[in-house]
């Protein structure tokens, strides 16, 4: 008894779509920016605990400038 692979397109070979065309399957297409569902990703997808740390210092910088100017 012989097996027959049940695929027979090689692992590394492009996949092809319907008209055996290359199909990109690494490319993504993301969503366009402002649409309903911004803010829900922006709260699930998580970011790095370095961009936060940046965001924070951009914060307190700009209270300093606004605590300087009401000191003036």
């Amino acid at each position: 008894m012989s097996q027959k692979p049940i695929d027979p397109t090689p692992p590394n070979s492009p996949a092809k779509d319907v008209e055996g065309e290359d199909v990109n399957v690494v490319k993504k297409q993301t969503q366009r920016p402002g649409e309903k569902t911004e803010a829900v990703d922006r709260a699930i997808t998580p970011t790095s605990i370095k961009t936060k740390e940046q965001e924070a210092e951009k914060i307190e910088k700009a209270s300093e400038q606004a605590r300087r100017k009401l000191d003036e």
